[in-house]
């Protein structure tokens, strides 16, 4: 059972601003007592990631092991890599007292919410789908092909949004930054149905 800490959940398309927002929340006086889960995966690292940081970083050979062995509370693969989440490290922050931060899929949302009834679930979107194009064509990262992908797959997971408590549009940083140490701190936020007409402006 899980026990004095609260689990926040935050999902969002590549592109979203999910990682920016988490480390912003993780840097606030408000989310003291705050700490990240930080995933597996068999992705190599990025420029300037941190093995143990921003994930712990395994072979693809490693990470099926670990999921025969029963370690993973959710994982997934997307675009040939796999992520997952550590059950004993989550059971093991909750227990003591900790409020948990954690970036998953909407996959992953749906087994988070089936381990754990009392996680907060939000969706971090930006402003349209159009600004979601702009920023991950901006981040120069990834071929034209993958970048259409996400995109794809991003239309796919917004459709899934009914399965989430809260919403944040990142449109401005400080500002979602205040939303998400609100749900994080207080529970509280705006839910994820979304403003009047937001979710039929979406698209267009």
């Amino acid at each position: 059972m899980v026990s004095p800490g609260s689990l926040t959940v935050l999902s969002a398309p590549s592109g979203a601003g999910k990682s920016t927002l988490i480390k912003a929340l993780l840097a606030d006086p408000r989310a003291a007592g705050t700490v990240y889960a930080v995933s597996h995966t068999s992705r190599d690292p990025r420029p300037g990631e941190i093995d143990g940081v921003d994930y712990h970083f395994v072979s693809p050979e490693e990470f099926r092991a670990m999921i025969d062995r029963g370690e993973f509370l959710e994982w997934t693969e997307t675009f040939g890599r796999y992520y997952g989440t550590s059950r004993p490290l989550i059971e093991r922050q909750l227990a003591s007292g900790q409020r948990v931060v954690m970036d998953v899929d909407v996959v992953g949302a749906k087994a988070i919410r089936a381990a754990f009834p009392e996680a907060r679930l939000v969706f971090v979107v930006p402003p349209s789908y159009r600004a979601l194009a702009e920023r991950l064509a901006g981040r120069h990262t990834e071929s034209a092909e993958r970048a259409k992908e996400r995109l794809s797959r991003a239309a796919m997971e917004t459709a899934e949004r009914e399965i989430y408590d809260f919403l944040i549009v990142n449109n401005d940083l400080a500002a979602a930054v205040d939303e998400l140490a609100g749900i994080v701190v207080d529970g509280k936020g705006a839910p994820a149905s979304g403003p009047p007409g937001f979710w039929e402006g979406f698209f267009k």
